[in-house]
């Protein structure tokens, strides 16, 4: 890609996972409530669901990007660290002390915690920045069964174990490969690196990817969001814990992230910034 230029197609797709990110929030249980206090029974709620199935990739999204464009990287700053850091503190300071005022409960004790970086997005993503170039020694050997392997060991196995712990209405510990209590949703370090790996390995294989029709993507993409859905469905019916469709390293929801991408990818719309 010639330098200035940029891909108009996979800057839509940034923008869409941001907003993505919104949508979970809102409909979260705790934080914005969306599928706890709509009717269960409505077409709205169904109508979260579905959304909420469509829009759960949006973080590995960013992940699988960073690497796409990330991989043959070989060097690191610490600008872009301290900067997301930054923006990290300077919005939780202003975001407490609007709510702490409009709320009457305002202190100082809570805006210098707020000061504290304590995001777990930020703090991974800076982590996997800062390895990149270490990650990126294995471009030219990056294959197949590499992928095949992180996808079963990071993915597949410990949503297995979520879901025998879910069945059997006990929590496992140890069982499953990514850490002691389990998988986490996917909120770790691991799930991002095999993310990041899951990008590089697209890059290296852009060339076959792209000979295979947008409409190939976008029917099984449409396939896995209705997998998703089904399985949040089916899991809410029977009492069974919903939000295990929707973990992050859910290997549907892994396959989904790669679906999307390939699918934007597949659209070359590119533009060159003019010049001032």
């Amino acid at each position: 890609m010639p330098k200035g230029e940029r891909e108009s197609n996979i800057e839509l797709l940034r923008i869409l996972s941001m907003l993505g990110v919104i949508i979970l929030h809102y409909n979260n249980q705790t934080i914005g409530g969306g599928l706890r206090f709509v009717d269960h029974s409505s077409i709205n709620y169904y109508g979260l669901m579905l959304l909420e199935s469509m829009l759960i990739c949006a973080v590995n999204l960013f992940m699988l990007i960073s690497g796409y464009f990330s991989c043959k990287s070989n060097r690191t700053t610490l600008q872009k660290p301290l900067e997301l850091i930054l923006q990290v503190m300077v919005f939780s300071f202003v975001w407490n002390w609007s709510t702490g005022v409009i709320n009457a409960s305002l202190s100082f004790k809570g805006l210098m915690f707020s000061l504290v970086p304590a995001n777990y997005f930020a703090i991974l993503y800076i982590v996997v920045y800062l390895l990149s170039p270490y990650l990126n020694l294995l471009y030219d050997k990056i294959n197949a069964n590499f992928i095949s392997l992180i996808f079963l060991l990071f993915s597949v196995y410990p949503t297995i174990v979520e879901v025998f712990g879910d069945i059997t209405n006990y929590e496992w510990l140890g069982l499953s490969s990514v850490g002691m209590y389990g998988s986490q949703w996917g909120y770790q370090v691991v799930n991002f690196i095999m993310m990041y790996y899951m990008g590089m390995y697209i890059r290296k294989n852009i060339k076959i990817i792209e000979k295979v029709k947008p409409l190939f993507w976008g029917i099984a993409l449409s396939g896995v969001v209705v997998l998703i859905t089904i399985w949040a469905c089916v899991s809410e019916s029977r009492g069974s814990d919903v939000n295990l469709a929707w973990i992050y390293c859910n290997p549907l929801v892994v396959i989904e992230a790669i679906l999307l991408f390939v699918l934007f990818n597949a659209s070359k719309v590119r533009f060159t910034p003019r010049e001032k």
